[in-house]
């Protein structure tokens, strides 16, 4: 019994210490109606000030996370219950401007910096990406001229950035007043999701390739999955070419796709390709690299640059 007194004791004494350590507005530290504030406790200014940063990204993503305001209003089929796992998920790392640090305090080779980020700057930034996001994107009349393919990889590739953008229009109805320029952007994001919707299922595509490039077929059939209509074969080809300087080896590698027609006359209606460069100590090592960053490079812009001329 003694030792745990002891041990609460001492715990006791630690709070008493820290306490007495720090100023108040490190402990309690609160947002307003105007201003997000966080604080930050690390070896470094730097370092600290990034720890009150990505608090801040927690609580607005806890913001959107919690809020009901974008599902109760929008009503088509791809904002549903995937959307409210993604939410949950999402970890993007927000980059805030005009962050002022309202006071810095050092103690024992510690620091402790208070942030505070204005609620309309962020607002601000919102309605600007936004807007120019929805400003950027093709009409109704621009996508019916296109071929049925053209516009499956179009509804892909929206897909593909919809949830992001359902976050950010989240997080302006949370910290919006209704103005005509939220409810501009509401009316623009409900037609971009519709849009998605009615050209989704223009055409589907299948991936045919030999074994070798079974890493690249996987990844292109997963993320052009799905379609109905007319179905086209996307033929992705893989040229490598080698080279040595020094003790330096070098490979080249191209990778070409097409489009075609699975019925006759079989027409090619589209090919391009993309090319990456990679060394090492030999030739298989880098082929290798080249290989798997030009996965990743198809990965990371979901087949959209291999779609972009």
């Amino acid at each position: 019994m003694r030792v745990v007194n002891s041990l609460l004791l001492l715990l006791a004494l630690s709070f008493q210490v820290m306490a007495e350590s720090w100023p108040d507005w490190v402990l309690l530290t609160k947002s307003d109606n105007e201003y997000f504030r966080a604080v930050g406790i690390a070896n470094s200014e730097k370092e600290a000030r990034a720890m009150a940063l990505a608090d801040i990204n927690t609580l607005l993503q806890s913001k959107i996370t919690t809020s009901t305001t974008l599902l109760s209003q929008k009503k088509n089929k791809i904002v549903n219950s995937e959307f409210k796992q993604f939410i949950k998920l999402d970890s993007r790392s927000r980059v805030f401007s005009n962050v002022t640090i309202e006071s810095k305090h050092h103690t024992n080779d510690q620091v402790a910096v208070q942030i505070s980020i204005s609620k309309q700057t962020i607002i601000n930034s919102l309605l600007s990406k936004l807007s120019s996001f929805f400003k950027n994107k093709k009409s109704d009349a621009q996508l019916s001229s296109l071929d049925d393919w053209q516009q499956r990889i179009w509804s892909v590739q929206q897909k593909n950035q919809l949830y992001n953008i359902a976050a950010d229009m989240t997080l302006l109805e949370i910290l919006s007043p209704a103005t005509s320029a939220v409810t501009s952007l509401q009316q623009s994001f409900s037609l971009w999701q519709q849009l998605i919707t009615n050209y989704s299922d223009q055409a589907r595509f299948e991936v045919q390739s030999p074994d070798s490039l079974s890493g690249i077929v996987e990844l292109l059939s997963s993320q052009l999955a799905g379609g109905q209509g007319k179905t086209y074969w996307l033929q992705p080809e893989l040229i490598v070419k080698k080279a040595k300087k020094g003790n330096e080896y070098y490979s080249k590698l191209r990778l070409s796709i097409k489009v075609m027609e699975s019925l006759p006359p079989f027409r090619i209606v589209y090919s391009n390709s993309i090319k990456h460069q990679q060394k090492s100590d030999n030739f298989i090592k880098a082929k290798e690299l080249a290989l798997n960053e030009l996965i990743e490079l198809i990965r990371s812009s979901d087949s959209f640059i291999l779609f972009t001329k």
